[in-house]
């Protein structure tokens, strides 16, 4: 276990922990969630002044996001292993079959989401994947694959200045637990009685990512653990688990090949295996506005109205209340005016907004991708929001690539914890059918993946209904095909009117 002891692994978080705090990420992380969440002047020195929050980033990330989840995606997996005798006779079929129904049963499409939300936020997205033995599957094999989405700031790559997780020396995973649980798993793990009373709690929560998960609840006593993942000579992925005086879980062979963890960056830093988050180029800008508008606020509130400026030898005593009296000694002529108050610069407001207008240009968002216009004209609609989506073309392409490194783990553990005989369910023509696989086949076979996606449902929709308007108004189809292909969910009762049209006119022209 040289290298793998307790105290090697904990130094190497260690070393971990002070690469990101030279390169600034658990400082930018923090804030990133502040500034999404709306705390924007959090930290600024600012006394008597109105603090007003018009929340560009939230706007700017969640489009994005949306943007990108638009399309729906696949995964397809094809093979050269030899045929099975499957029911289907299609190795790579029943595959792509089984890896849909993993994905499904883990909700991957849902984690992708908040996934998303934290590249858009730190620069990162990270998947765990891992086997849980306590998974019950209704047959006589227990466990399945189970994933987690972990933060950056968790996530401890022995070389970070490599972009590729499977060329890693090792990957060290950072999780806080509760102290009872994690005694618990050390003895099952069947380590010494002496070695569990080491296993104690601590405060070690300072480099964890957002402003809540520093607060914990008082009598919960809770510990850092640590698994390290590496690879043996056999390039076989062995991984250990500890805490900072313990070992939870001794050097143990995981069966993969691949290291069982996805990254995606938002944006890609030269060099360095930690992304550019969407809000690095937004807190400038979103800073200036939420100040700009304060000072406008801030000069609302004290000269709105006029000042009053009297005779202190000839008023007694000098009010501003609204229809309230003044007692005058002598002549009034003169004793009280009123000075106009400085008006705001209308300049200011144009700068405002012109930022606010310029910031959504430079980050690919506009009006049509908000969905601010109306869509008389859906070709038109359709182009402009596609010329929004160019920005994000270099994003997409890494969140699919990230989709493809999932299915390869997805296989690398079916091919190496299923065991033939396992069956599966999957749907085919609105039916649910059972099959298997002889998975004993998989390890070594040839598999390729790629991930196809879709057009967006809504666009799709748009130019459907564009299309069946211009065929029925030019008399090209009936009034019953153009009712047949109507998307779903726009016509109400569509299928009893669809009945209606048969029995009236048996589908004739629209008359």
């Amino acid at each position: 276990m040289t290298g793998n002891l307790p105290n090697d692994i904990y130094t190497q978080y260690e070393k971990g922990i002070s690469y990101k705090n030279t390169i600034g990420l658990y400082k930018s992380v923090n804030e990133a969630h502040r500034l999404f969440n709306g705390d924007q002047w959090a930290g600024l020195n600012v006394k008597n002044m109105p603090k007003p929050v018009f929340n560009l980033i939230k706007r700017v990330v969640q489009y994005k996001i949306s943007a990108l989840k638009a399309n729906p995606t696949s995964i397809l997996v094809s093979s050269e292993m030899l045929r099975p005798g499957q029911e289907d006779g299609e190795p790579g079929l029943t595959l792509t079959r089984l890896v849909k129904n993993v994905w499904e049963r883990l909700k991957i499409d849902k984690k992708n989401q908040s996934g998303l939300k934290d590249a858009a936020l730190t620069g990162d997205y990270l998947m765990y994947f891992y086997w849980d033995p306590d998974i019950k599957t209704g047959q006589e094999f227990t466990g399945d694959i189970s994933c987690e989405i972990i933060d950056s700031v968790n996530f401890f790559p022995g070389n970070p200045n490599v972009c590729d997780i499977q060329k890693q020396p090792y990957i060290i995973l950072a999780v806080r637990e509760l102290t009872s649980n994690l005694k618990k798993e050390a003895i099952r793990n069947n380590r010494a009685r002496e070695e569990v009373e080491l296993i104690t709690p601590d405060e070690e929560n300072l480099y964890s990512a957002g402003d809540l998960s520093k607060i914990e609840l008082d009598g919960m006593d809770k510990t850092t653990a640590l698994i390290k993942f590496y690879k043996n000579d056999k390039g076989q992925v062995m991984f250990t688990k500890v805490t900072k005086n313990a070992v939870i879980r001794e050097e143990t062979d995981t069966r993969l090949k691949l290291y069982p963890i996805a990254l995606m960056n938002w944006e890609e830093k030269k060099n360095c295996i930690h992304g550019i988050s969407e809000v690095y180029g937004l807190k400038p800008n979103q800073l200036f506005i939420n100040k700009a508008f304060a000072q406008a606020m801030l000069n609302s509130m004290l000269f709105s109205f006029p000042k009053m400026i009297y005779d202190n030898s000839r008023v007694r005593k000098p009010s501003n209340t609204i229809g309230g009296m003044i007692g005058i000694n002598g002549n009034i002529e003169g004793a009280i005016k009123y000075l106009n108050p400085p008006q705001v610069s209308a300049e200011l407001f144009k700068l405002i907004d012109l930022t606010i207008s310029y910031t959504k240009e430079m980050m690919g968002v506009n009006d049509a991708s908000l969905g601010n216009v109306a869509t008389n004209n859906t070709s038109a609609f359709i182009a402009v929001r596609e010329a929004s989506n160019v920005p994000l073309d270099s994003i997409r392409l890494r969140f699919y690539q990230m989709l493809e490194d999932m299915g390869r783990i997805i296989l690398d553990f079916i091919s190496s914890y299923y065991k033939t005989g396992r069956m599966f369910t999957y749907e085919d023509n609105g039916q649910i059918k059972i099959t298997t696989l002889d998975f004993s086949k998989m390890k070594d076979a040839l598999i390729n993946l790629r991930v196809d996606a879709g057009p967006s449902s809504q666009l799709s929709e748009l130019t459907s209904l564009e299309t069946l308007d211009k065929l029925l108004m030019s008399e090209k189809i009936t009034f019953l095909q153009y009712l047949e292909r109507i998307p779903e969910g726009y016509l109400p009762k569509k299928e009893k009117l669809i009945e209606e049209n048969k029995l009236n006119n048996g589908g004739l022209i629209n008359e």
